[in-house]
């Protein structure tokens, strides 16, 4: 008779409160208020990812200890063992899985809390404990369907698309809609390298571009001003904080009459 497997963790977003993640570059404190995960950082808490967060969770739940490696705690320097931390949080208990080196494509050497046993942990390749945690999409636009014109502004000229029950116009010109969809698309994806405080010191504090939005039932403007040679600053309403922008995607944005109606 096969024994049975006993997972190390049972989790899910209801039971658990907290995660705190040691990364060999990046250590990083997961929260969550309400049904909500924050990262906290620096004294305040941003928006985290909840693709990133529900990948964390799905890779420890069911987590067993496959196969066993070792008992020796000697032996865990051999398996890189402690490089990266994971600290979970629930209601009832706190656990520590200890990782290590990679082993084949999707599984890493591991240990759980003061236990010596070294076992291989299946899929746990796939938890990127050093990348940012924290939502970098700028949410500039996550629904177009209510969306009712567009104005760009650039260098003092205006640029404004709106939008009727047959499509999208520029001047009383009817624009292909493949033009103003990859508009739209880019605007939606629009991600940021880095969050950074509203008061940081920027190259040119006057905006280099502005979009300005109207849906059915708000309008909102979006600034971008240049933050160095790589990278543009983007001013949102819905946030306190500035997001930064490579260049190459701010350039996307950029548009005027001509780009429209080739």
């Amino acid at each position: 008779m096969t024994p049975k497997t006993i997972s190390l963790f049972s989790l899910n977003n209801e039971n658990t409160s907290q995660f705190l993640l040691t990364g060999e570059s990046l250590t990083q404190k997961l929260i969550k208020n309400g049904s909500k995960w924050f990262v906290e950082k620096e004294g305040k808490q941003f928006a985290a990812d909840p693709e990133k967060v529900s990948n964390l969770i799905q890779a420890l739940t069911g987590l067993t200890e496959g196969t066993i490696v070792s008992k020796n705690k000697n032996k865990h320097a051999d398996f890189g063992i402690g490089t990266e931390i994971i600290v979970v949080k629930t209601a009832d208990r706190e656990r520590t899985l200890y990782l290590g080196k990679s082993y084949g494509s999707s599984a890493r050497y591991a240990r759980m809390d003061k236990g010596d046993t070294v076992f291989v942990g299946e899929n746990l390749q796939s938890i990127l404990i050093n990348s940012d945690f924290r939502d970098l999409k700028t949410h500039a636009l996550d629904d177009d369907s209510s969306l009712q014109s567009m104005e760009i502004e650039m260098n003092g000229l205006k640029t404004k698309l709106i939008k009727n029950k047959d499509g999208w116009t520029l001047r009383d010109k009817k624009l292909k809609s493949e033009t103003v969809g990859y508009y739209i698309n880019d605007l939606k994806n629009l991600t940021a390298t880095d969050i950074i405080e509203a008061n940081t010191k920027v190259t040119d504090a006057n905006p280099t571009l502005t979009i300005r939005l109207k849906t059915q039932k708000q309008e909102s403007a979006i600034d971008f001003v240049k933050y160095d040679d790589k990278s543009y600053a983007m001013k949102s309403p819905s946030y306190p904080w500035l997001f930064l922008i490579p260049e190459v995607n701010v350039a996307s944005l950029q548009k005027q009459e001509k780009d429209f109606l080739e």
